[in-house]
Parts: structure tokens; C-alpha cells; sequence
């Protein structure tokens, strides 16, 4: 499942990441999904907005390159703490490319 989400959010229109990268204050829900998808497929454990908004500059490449059968353990439960309670009806309240990175994120750490 990992790889089929990994699928699906690459397929995630540039329009719609850019719309999250606008966000100068963005729902909490983004920000810590944002937060979740930088630390898994990022060099740092940063969950700050501004770091967030990097991987998303770079989204497409870094998912595109991400090694879905070889996650760090502790990467994987640092991100699944950050989404924990996130839904995807929640974070389609908020974004469209929200919602994918979220199956993206939640098929990583729950190894689905």
C-alpha cells in the first residue's frame, strides 16, 4: 500500500502543492501533516512551517525518491505522532494535496 500511496501523491497536481505553500499560517492539521511528510522524506527532523514549506518546494522530487521499504523506525514514529488523529475527511476540509500526502504519510508509518 506504501508504494500505491507513493503513487497517488505524485500524482498530486503542482498547482495544488503551491496552494499549500501559500499558506502563511496554515490549519493545524496541514502544518503538522506538512511537518510529517518533511521529516520522512527530509535530512532533518524539523516541524517547523518554514522546513515544511521546503520539502513542499521540492515535493515531487523527494517523494519521487523515497525509499518506501527503507524507513528510519524512529523518523517513521516521530511523523506518525504528528498525524495522529488526522483524517482523511479532516484534511479535506482544508487541501486537496493535503488529503494525498496525509494516505502518503499514514501508509509509511502504519506500514500499510
Amino acid at each position: 500500500m506504501s508504494r500505491k500511496a507513493q503513487e497517488a501523491c505524485l500524482e498530486t497536481r503542482r498547482a495544488n502543492v503551491t496552494e499549500l505553500k501559500s499558506f502563511a499560517y496554515p490549519p493545524q492539521s496541514v502544518k503538522d501533516v506538512c511537518s510529517a511528510l518533511n521529516i520522512l522524506c527530509s535530512d532533518n527532523m524539523d516541524t517547523s512551517w518554514a522546513a515544511a514549506k521546503k520539502t513542499l518546494a521540492a515535493f515531487h522530487r523527494l517523494v519521487s525518491a523515497f525509499d518506501v521499504d527503507n524507513v528510519d523506525p524512529e523518523r517513521k514514529r516521530k511523523a506518525g505522532e504528528l498525524i495522529q488523529g488526522l483524517s482523511e475527511e479532516k484534511m479535506g476540509c482544508n487541501s486537496l494535496a493535503a488529503v494525498e500526502i496525509f494516505k502518503f504519510v499514514h501508509a509509511v508509518c502504519n506500514d500499510v
